[in-house]
């Protein structure tokens, strides 16, 4: 799913990956989750604005030493997101 054609797919499971994160814990989130958040943060605006809103509750599961570890590619790729949607105003 997380490579799925469909942008609606992929933004569906961009929403929803905290969920998965607070079932599956700090470990398993790490090594399996986070390549997936960052790569829906490198999609099109739409599925990574559903990653970056609900990052909070998957930086809550993180323990703290990984989350100092992520925190400044999560900040790069919100910038990302925002300029899009800057130049896509209309």
């Amino acid at each position: 799913m997380v490579t799925d054609n469909r942008w609606k797919v992929r933004r569906s499971l961009a929403y929803s990956i905290h969920e998965c994160a607070s079932i599956l814990g700090p470990v398993t989130t790490e090594k399996d989750l986070l390549p997936v958040l960052f790569h829906f943060l490198q999609d099109i605006t739409e599925v990574a604005e559903g990653a970056l809103e609900n990052l909070p509750q998957i930086l809550k599961v993180l323990k703290s030493e990984q989350r100092d570890q992520y925190i400044e590619l999560f900040v790069e790729a919100q910038n990302k997101v925002e300029k899009a949607n800057i130049a896509n105003w209309r």
